[in-house]
């Protein structure tokens, strides 16, 4: 890869309809349900896809200067990830968490909604915390 090519991959931005493009349907299906129940969370949260790298990160917007604190990221490869940045510090009563801090999902099962939306819950007050 050229120093250009690593530059680009490191600093062009997409949008999330650009990296839907470049999945499996399937993949689509989850990415697009994990993305909705991470934007039903109760607050603010600064949105930033990276379609080189198959990565979408989430952070809680604070103070004025409206810079985020990222605390949560889907990340596309064989399967679709949901990562928790502070994952160690989480209660995981339902052990949807792998052993790389990550909910595995595969195409057909995609976890209860309950369950996601309390580990999304808890990683989000955890950093607002």
């Amino acid at each position: 890869m050229t120093e250009k090519q690593v530059r680009q991959c490191f600093v062009r931005r997409s949008s999330f309809a650009e990296l839907l493009d470049d999945l499996s349907p399937a993949q689509q299906a989850v990415c697009t349900a994990l993305r909705q129940q991470v934007q039903a969370l109760p607050v603010p949260l600064s949105e930033v896809v990276w379609r080189a790298q198959k990565r979408v990160t989430y952070g809680v917007i604070s103070g004025a200067a409206a810079v985020a604190d990222n605390f949560v990221y889907i990340s596309i490869d064989h399967a679709v990830r949901l990562g928790f940045y502070y994952a160690g510090e989480l209660d995981d009563p339902a052990g949807l968490l792998s052993g790389d801090d990550t909910v595995v999902i595969a195409a057909s099962e995609i976890p209860p909604e309950g369950a996601l939306a309390d580990l999304l819950m808890a990683a989000l007050l955890q950093r607002k915390g």
